[in-house]
């Protein structure tokens, strides 16, 4: 009878019946250790456990990095969507204000053409100036908003991708700006270039941070922590070759990204 209402809770019974006996274990262990320690040494019964207690930080102090890290690598994904989302949401309500303000007040909108129908003694239509060429390393968002199919939203986009690459070396890298349509990276390839002199902005792999090479757009977080782990173990980079022999970097990984590296 009794065994029978017992039975539902067996496996509770089972699972205290094991931590007792890990408890049991592992009281004998430490009991062994402060034996063999004040046996040896000679400590006091206080200075032993004070010996334990050091040695039990010693050992959380070591394997809490480890711990940290893998807790961290799991969690921790770059992603820019959330900041290209908030982004776009501001800048599309800035546009419609400043729409919305222009048919107020009855001012030629972008090219040339009328937000809200003039009088006809004010009626003049703007003529659209001639696109030039322009740098686009050195072209600002008013100058991108110039060519026909970007925005506010957009202008802004290539112009964050830029600063986080570091500088645009190959008209090929439009193709990697979030949401741009392939009529727009046409546009942009005919009506930009790129100085043949022009040195991006690099990054010094012996002296930068987590958080500054983690934002690079070709570096992913697994390799920036191979960058720092191989740092800390074995100290500078002594070219930047070694990323690519030591298997930090993958091929077509490093030669991406290796004109924004530097060595000092």
């Amino acid at each position: 009878m009794l065994h029978c209402q017992l039975k539902p809770y067996q496996p509770v019974i089972h699972i205290l019946g094991a931590i007792f006996k890990a408890s049991s274990s592992i009281a004998t262990m430490l009991s062994w250790l402060k034996a063999i320690i004040r046996n040896y040494f000679g400590f006091s019964k206080a200075e032993t456990h004070g010996v334990l207690l050091l040695i039990g930080l010693m050992i959380i102090c070591l394997m809490l990095p480890q711990m940290l890290a893998r807790y961290y690598s799991t969690r921790y994904t770059v992603n820019h969507q959330q900041d290209i989302a908030l982004l776009d949401s501001m800048l599309v309500l800035l546009e419609q204000q400043s729409i919305a303000q222009q048919m107020l007040t009855g001012q030629p909108h972008k090219h040339g053409i009328y937000a809200s129908q003039p009088d006809s003694s004010q009626k003049k239509y703007l003529t659209t100036p001639n696109i030039q060429v322009i740098d686009i390393n050195m072209a600002d968002t008013s100058q991108l908003q110039q060519l026909k199919g970007i925005g506010m939203v957009l202008s802004a986009r290539i112009i964050k991708y830029r600063d986080q690459l570091g500088g645009f070396i190959s008209q090929d890298q439009y193709q990697e700006i979030y949401g741009l349509k392939p009529v727009v990276i046409q546009r942009l390839v005919k009506q930009t270039y790129i100085t043949p002199d022009y040195q991006p902005k690099r990054i010094n792999i012996n002296t930068a941070s987590f958080k500054m090479l983690v934002a690079h757009p070709y570096l992913t977080y697994d390799q920036v922590q191979r960058i720092m782990r191989h740092r800390a173990e074995h100290g500078r980079f002594s070219v930047l070759e070694e990323l690519l022999m030591l298997k930090i970097l993958e091929a077509d990984v490093f030669k991406r990204v290796k004109p924004y590296l530097a060595i000092y």
